[in-house]
């Protein structure tokens, strides 16, 4: 946190942070705090852009101290408590994590990331998560491709998920790891596999469990429809995501317990993966990701290809799928792998019913002479596919995609 974020302690500082104590006091005590109600969203917002710039303030002046060996000075047993001492609305966990943002901001070798903190891009929970990411891949690339990696990190915690920043971070680490690692981190990752019961509150059982990425995969195959929000008429699903992730993998044991002398009453379970065809021949380095977002690598493919029922979808050089057979008035297998692969699920707008419960539908009808080809079919579920058969809409299909309207 250099430059920019120096904070020098003296009067102008101290001074004009007094001041906005002493307006903040005075907005808070009086009634002349209270807005127009058109107003209230804009004073919140306003009080965000506040929060964020005290928080870039914090982290400068903490910086600065640790510079200056302020807790040293004060006799304090590490920075994070001479922090924690004199910010006593602060938990001392969130003391740590501005003493981490802080002192790393200052090396170096995350210039990107002190710049993204500096320009308020990152806040410090969002720019500790992009330093556990960076301290995963570190051990694997040199410093040029550390900084590099830092600017494809930044953006995903800025604006994506916790999961897309894992899957981005497992992915660098795929593709610069020795391939001894990456097997010693696959045989770990195996070794670690556990299922945990305990007794819980109000006479429940607790079960935790533990499955690497190839397990994870089959799980989230196998409840990612039942687990879907299932509406009752016209009632909302009330169940939480957890109760209906519960639901859905009970749904499924159930399923196979009362299979008949162990043969199942429906169709086993599919994980669909994707990956380009050099990546499959070990010619470049990465993970292939499944239809459920999951991640596997070439080496895990290949095996489960041989042993499970795992779909490979090889894609070539333009990501384009290959022998999808020829054009019939029914979409074949491979063409609903395709759709699958490119529609993610339900096309029409703000459905978000999975793939393996749609149906490909001819957006140019095949009896008015439309092809059974990937440009002329849409998944859509039953629902919607009912729909758009009674309002005559059409779509806009491209390689990426599909548009509706009217």
């Amino acid at each position: 946190m250099q430059g920019d974020l120096a904070v020098q302690a003296g009067d102008p500082v101290t001074g004009a942070l007094a001041d906005a104590l002493g307006c903040l006091d005075q907005a808070v005590t009086e009634d002349t705090w209270r807005v127009p109600q058109r107003g209230l969203g804009q004073a919140l917002e306003q009080l965000d852009a506040l929060r964020r710039g005290i928080e870039r303030l914090t982290l400068a002046v903490v910086a600065d101290a640790d510079q200056r060996g302020s807790a040293t000075t004060a006799g304090a047993s590490s920075l994070t408590d001479w922090v924690a001492g004199h910010s006593p609305s602060l938990h001392v966990r969130d003391a740590h994590q501005l003493v981490t943002v802080a002192t790393a901001c200052a090396q170096p070798c995350h210039g990107p990331l002190a710049e993204a903190v500096r320009s308020g891009l990152l806040p410090a929970r969002k720019a500790a998560r992009v330093l556990s990411a960076l301290a995963q891949v570190r051990p694997f690339v040199d410093a040029e491709d550390y900084q590099a990696d830092q600017h494809i990190l930044i953006p995903l915690a800025a604006t994506g998920t916790d999961r897309e920043l894992t899957l981005a971070t497992r992915h660098l680490i795929a593709c610069a790891a020795p391939d001894r690692d990456t097997a010693a981190l696959a045989a770990a990752q195996r070794q670690s596999r556990a299922l945990l019961e305990r007794p819980g509150a109000g006479g429940v059982t607790e079960f935790t469990w533990r499955l690497d990425p190839e397990g994870a995969a089959f799980v989230h195959a196998a409840i990612s429809a039942l687990g879907a929000p299932a509406p009752d008429g016209d009632a909302p699903d009330t169940r939480s995501p957890a109760q209906r992730r519960s639901d859905a993998l009970m749904s499924v044991l159930q399923r196979g317990i009362a299979s008949a002398d162990g043969v199942p009453v429906s169709a086993k379970t599919k994980v669909v993966v994707t990956l380009p065809f050099d990546r499959l021949l070990g010619q470049v380095r990465g993970l292939a990701p499944t239809l459920t977002d999951d991640q596997l690598t070439p080496a895990c493919v290949r095996r489960l290809a041989c042993e499970a029922d795992l779909l490979p979808m090889v894609l070539g050089t333009a990501g384009e799928p290959l022998d999808l057979g020829h054009t019939t008035r029914l979409a074949t297998p491979a063409q609903r792998m395709a759709l699958w692969q490119r529609d993610r699920g339900c096309t029409y707008p703000g459905c978000s019913i999975p793939p393996t419960w749609c149906e490909a539908h001819h957006v140019i009808h095949w009896c008015d002479g439309g092809p059974t080809d990937l440009t002329n079919l849409a998944l859509l579920c039953g629902r919607h596919h009912t729909v758009v058969h009674e309002r005559g809409l059409t779509a806009t299909v491209t390689a990426s995609g599909v548009t509706w309207h009217t």
